[in-house]
This record gives structure tokens, C-alpha cells and sequence, in this order.
């Protein structure tokens, strides 16, 4: 495993959030990159791709685009579920310390 793709993937993911929070992204823009870069990590690092598939999920409970998703989010669950994530992510990133 690549530790410097896996550390610029996390900083990219959490990153679109950011700009999705911020409305400079819409919600189907980070549905598509998330699946680009799940696919790409898919055969690379299974922790990243198992964020990503997780992130994805509630992208979609959000978007719910056949009506079909058995427990939607609302835009305000959705925004704080996604906002607990990148704090998370740079709590993580701060305890990590930085590279040597």
C-alpha cells in the first residue's frame, strides 16, 4: 500500500466535502467524484475504499433519486452527518501529527 496516495485520497475526499458544505459543489458533484475515487481505490487500500462506499451511501440516502431509499436523509441531517465527518477527519489528522 501506497501510504502518500492514500493520505492525498483522504485529504480529497474530506477536501469535496468541504466544498460541498460550502455549496461550491453540488450533491451530485460529490456523488460522482466519490465514485471515481472508489473505484480507483477499490484495488489499492480497502480501508479508504470502505470510507468511500460509506460516504457514498449517505450521499445517496441524501439524493434519493428513484424515491426509493427506505430511510432518506433530510439536507439538514444529511449537512451535519457530513460536517461530523470532517471534523473527524482533521481530529485524525491532527493526532497523527505531521509527516516525517
Amino acid at each position: 500500500m501506497n501510504n502518500f496516495v492514500s493520505l492525498d485520497t483522504g485529504k480529497t475526499f474530506v477536501s469535496l466535502g468541504s466544498l460541498c458544505l460550502k455549496g461550491n459543489i453540488s450533491l451530485d458533484e460529490l456523488d460522482g467524484a466519490l465514485g471515481h475515487m472508489h473505484v480507483a481505490m477499490l484495488s489499492s487500500d480497502a480501508s479508504f475504499s470502505d470510507q468511500i462506499a460509506s460516504w457514498k451511501r449517505q450521499v445517496a440516502r441524501r439524493l434519493d433519486i428513484w424515491r426509493v431509499e427506505p430511510a432518506p436523509l433530510t439536507e439538514v441531517q444529511f449537512r451535519e452527518w457530513l460536517q461530523t465527518e470532517i471534523d473527524k477527519a482533521a481530529s485524525d489528522s491532527n493526532a497523527n501529527g505531521p509527516c516525517p
